[in-house]
């Protein structure tokens, strides 16, 4: 009997593969023959190895090995049970579109970003993470009060706090100069 191996997972377009026949135990192989979707890929006397590279979608499916094992005294015609190859494609061109695009947001409106992917495999996840902790799932995530969200943050908080500060105490001065210079000062 013979063993067909992937040596590597995940597998990803452009990355390279090699699959690796061997008999049961460690069996004596030669004739070696490999196969992807019942077509010979390759046919080698003496390597029992395969390699794909670089991956591209088309070598996802079935491959199969077929040589000659020998078993005992004899050498026998044998053939590898099936493997599924599957070859990934890596996510691309991530794009956030916010909605409604036709306007400014202001407090209190609500805000839906979508996201999306040019390429990539399925089944595609999304996360949303804000500070780096998550805060959703999937492709949409919704918004009710944006500036509300943003303000509860401690920072911005206090980053709002003082600028509010700043600017009562720069009224002041304006109003004091102003009643000064009207005086005559």
């Amino acid at each position: 009997r013979l063993v067909l191996e992937v040596l590597v997972w995940p597998l990803l377009e452009g990355d390279t593969v090699t699959l690796r026949c061997r008999g049961w135990q460690n069996m004596s192989v030669t004739q070696m023959q490999f196969y992807h979707e019942n077509e010979e890929v390759s046919r080698s006397p003496n390597r029992t190895e395969l390699s794909l590279s670089p991956l591209q979608l088309k070598n996802s499916g079935q491959y199969r090995c077929r040589g000659w094992l020998k078993t005992g005294e004899s050498w026998q015609w044998q053939q590898s049970a099936p493997v599924n190859v599957t070859v990934h494609v890596p996510m691309a061109n991530a794009t956030i579109t916010p909605d409604p695009l036709s306007h400014q947001v202001h407090t209190g409106d609500p805000v839906t970003l979508h996201c999306s992917v040019q390429v990539g495999s399925a089944p595609v996840t999304f996360t949303w993470l804000h500070n780096g902790q998550e805060v959703a799932q999937g492709p949409v995530l919704e918004l009710g009060d944006p500036m509300w969200d943003i303000v509860q943050s401690p920072t911005v908080a206090a980053g709002v706090v003082g600028s509010l500060l700043f600017l009562a105490l720069l009224m002041g001065i304006i109003v004091a100069f102003y009643w000064w210079h009207r005086r005559g000062g």
